[in-house]
C-alpha cells in the first residue's frame, strides 16, 4: 500500500489481499501495475449501484453442478449447433478396420 491509503502495487494487493478486501468495502481500492492502474477493487453493493443490476455475480455454492449448469445463459437451437456439428473445412474419413 502506499501513502495514499486507497492505493495498492500489485505485490502488497496479493500479499495482503485480507486487507485489500477489507478496505475496499469502505472505499474503492486501486491497483498499480507495471506502474499503470490496472484494476479497481469495489465493495459488491457500489458494483451493482454503479452497473445498475441487481444480479447476483457470486458463483453457487461449491460442488453444486446442476446450479453451475443452469446459471449459464440459454442458446438457441443455432447457437448449439455451433457446438454439435463438425466444421465444414474439417474434412474426415471413417477408419479403415479392413485389416
Amino acid at each position: 500500500m502506499s501513502a495514499d491509503d486507497a492505493t495498492w502495487t500489485l505485490q502488497d494487493a496479493e500479499n495482503r489481499f485480507p486487507a485489500l478486501v477489507k478496505a475496499a468495502r469502505k472505499e474503492p481500492q486501486v491497483v498499480i501495475d507495471k506502474g499503470a492502474p490496472a484494476v479497481v477493487v469495489v465493495d459488491a453493493a457500489e458494483y451493482h449501484r454503479l452497473a445498475k443490476t441487481d444480479r447476483d455475480v457470486s458463483p453457487p455454492p461449491r460442488g453444486d453442478f446442476l446450479a453451475l449448469l443452469q446459471s449459464f445463459p440459454e442458446l438457441s437451437d443455432d447457437e448449439w449447433k455451433i457446438f454439435w456439428e463438425r466444421p465444414p473445412w474439417v474434412e474426415r474419413s471413417p477408419p479403415d478396420f479392413s485389416e
